[in-house]
């Protein structure tokens, strides 16, 4: 099952992490996000937020090109799908 999920950011930490392309040690941020609560039937987050507002989910990343979009405030929308363990 699919699930269409619009999550908020809430804070941002940068710190450093790992380039295994250089080597190197690179400025790595994360974005802290809660899953946004929705009334409205037709909104594709209504099953996921109806339950889950308030969960939260963590994101990292080296890539500035990703990072430097991020805002406190700003919505992070995606889709997931749970696959069985193998």
């Amino acid at each position: 099952m699919k699930s269409i999920i619009k999550y908020q950011i809430y804070k941002i930490l940068e710190s450093k992490g790992y380039d295994g392309k250089s080597g190197k040690m690179v400025p790595q941020k994360e974005a802290k996000m809660h899953v946004v609560y929705t009334n409205n039937p037709d909104d594709p987050n209504y099953s996921y937020g109806q339950l889950s507002s308030g969960s939260t989910q963590s994101l990292k990343t080296i890539n500035p090109d990703v990072y430097n979009t991020w805002q406190v405030g700003a919505f992070v929308t995606c889709e997931m799908e749970v696959a069985p363990a193998e």
